[in-house]
């Protein structure tokens, strides 16, 4: 209501679940994506959208790729994962996809100009990331605390693993 954003369902049925995700007193949360930080609350990701307000862009939406519009900060993107700060590979619902994309796609940006397409839908995402841990390709390492890939190759993170699952 604050925002004046309707989310998409998927999300908003996530967030009635566990509002995003918190460690507890003997463990941190398990990895929302790989290599990337858990999910924000909505108090932190309500936080984090208004102090984005301040840097929205005036300029034209032009298209990035056929999916994601060339713009970093925008009222119709909203921030759903990112680090202590906000300073890195922060994810956001799109609403303002490019033609080719889906409203409620997630996105993330992988440097101030590079961005991302890690799912069509928040559901789609996840649903991602469970069949890769189910088909052996991403692994749990207990004592790392964190998932990362198998073989040479596998730098442990989101945007790569998206980007050979969306090449495929």
């Amino acid at each position: 209501k604050r925002m004046k954003l309707e989310f998409p369902r998927d999300f908003r049925e996530s967030l009635a679940l566990h509002d995003g995700q918190t460690a507890s007193e003997d463990s941190e949360p398990f990895e929302w994506l790989p290599g990337c930080s858990p999910l924000a609350p909505l108090t932190a990701i309500v936080a984090q959208w208004k102090e984005e307000r301040d840097n929205d862009s005036d300029e034209d939406l032009d298209e990035y790729d056929a999916k994601i519009v060339n713009v970093m900060f925008h009222p119709k993107r909203i921030p759903i994962q990112g680090t202590q700060f906000w300073d890195g590979h922060n994810k956001y619902l799109d609403l303002i996809p490019a033609k080719q994309g889906s409203i409620g796609q997630v996105i993330m940006f992988t440097s101030e100009c590079d961005m991302d397409l890690l799912g069509a839908s928040f559901r789609e995402a996840l649903e991602h990331y469970v069949s890769v841990l189910e088909s052996g390709e991403w692994v749990f390492d207990r004592p790392a605390g964190r998932v990362k890939g198998k073989g040479d190759d596998a730098d442990g993170h989101a945007s790569s693993e998206f980007e050979r699952w969306a090449a495929k």
